[in-house]
């Protein structure tokens, strides 16, 4: 008889097939992927910052784990997150994978005191029955994501070092500003007011402009290093103000040493086409060249239509290891 439940917390049972349900999720997009480490999913659900909830779906039919997924909400905006749904091949079709959905539903419904209007997921893009299933449960398509990757081995230190040396002609009157971990007091007004510079970047009407708080941002970075991760963050200042008007993110999980992955990288409109986000990009890769040899490749995420950034990253080497499509779907069915 199948069962299907929410549960929340790091301490409950059934982290391995959890982990091993994902791990097939992501082969079905990126044949040949590496397992998922249970330690990074178990991390991902301790320690998080104030403003975030999240629930594990568990499906089991005859003692067997059968379906998973993993639901979040964040009181920064009123945008729900479903960042996984999946049900093994041979199970689907049975109503596991709908009351999964119903379950994330509840949960992101109770979640808090903002009023989730909408529940964001992705599948790979061209994919069914994933798509399928999205469409049938109401869900809107939105952007396609790039998931994109660069071997450390194809970077060319060359290119990198021009990069930052032309930083000096076409940048004049900007310098870089770095920290690492969290972002330090005297550097934590400038950083929260260019965290919105992202909101810049393409994405759906359904998506909210976050505009964070000094507090929420230290938090955020605080409970990103509780989980065990590095993190090297890079600003550019306009010396003219002082302002920071752009900004990279490189971090390391403990648990997937061989990747690094390229967080928020965002140049604000005003200050673009002076190379900056070259300049960033160059700073980070080098540092990463230097010293961390144990990174095989690095990872980052872009909407198809951000032209400007795709740009730098076919030149840096990244290629796309797969597709998303993102969806949005009301969180009363």
């Amino acid at each position: 008889m199948a069962e299907v439940r929410c549960t929340t917390g790091e301490g409950d049972e059934g982290w391995c097939d959890h982990a091993d349900l994902h791990s097939r999720f992501m082969q079905e997009a990126i044949p040949g992927e590496r397992p998922t480490p249970v330690e990074l999913l178990q991390a991902g659900a301790r320690d998080l910052p104030a403003h975030m909830r999240t629930a594990r779906l568990v499906a089991t039919e005859g003692g067997r784990t059968v379906g998973a997924g993993a639901v979040n909400v964040s009181d920064l905006r009123r945008t729900a997150g479903m960042w996984f749904l999946y049900v093994v091949p041979e199970h689907r079709r049975r109503g596991l994978g709908s009351a999964m959905l119903a379950e994330a539903r509840r949960f992101v419904a109770a979640g808090g005191e903002r009023g989730y209007s909408r529940l964001r997921t992705s599948t790979p893009a061209g994919a069914r029955p994933g798509e399928a299933f999205v469409e049938w449960a109401g869900g809107e398509r939105g952007l396609v994501s790039d998931q994109q990757r660069c071997p450390v081995a194809s970077l060319d230190a060359d290119q990198l070092q021009a990069w930052r040396a032309r930083a000096g002609e076409r940048a004049a009157g900007y310098s870089l500003v770095a920290f690492d971990g969290v972002c330090p007091e005297e550097h934590l007004d400038a950083f929260t007011a260019a965290i919105p510079i992202m909101n810049s970047q393409p994405h759906t009407a359904d998506v909210e402009d976050v505009v964070p708080t000094r507090d929420e941002v230290r938090e955020n970075m605080a409970g990103f290093v509780r989980q065990g991760n590095t993190s090297w963050t890079v600003c550019v200042r306009d010396d003219s103000t002082g302002a920071y008007v752009g900004y990279t993110e490189l971090s390391f999980s403990a648990y997937r040493p061989w990747r690094a992955q390229q967080g928020d990288t965002g140049i604000h409109p005003d200050h673009r086409e002076r190379g900056l986000g070259r300049w960033l990009k160059a700073t980070t890769a080098l540092r990463l060249l230097a010293e961390r040899p144990e990174v095989e490749y690095i990872e980052t995420w872009n909407a198809s239509a951000n032209a400007p950034m795709l740009s730098i990253n076919r030149a840096m080497g990244f290629e796309v290891v797969a597709r998303w499509q993102q969806w949005s779907l009301p969180v009363e069915p």
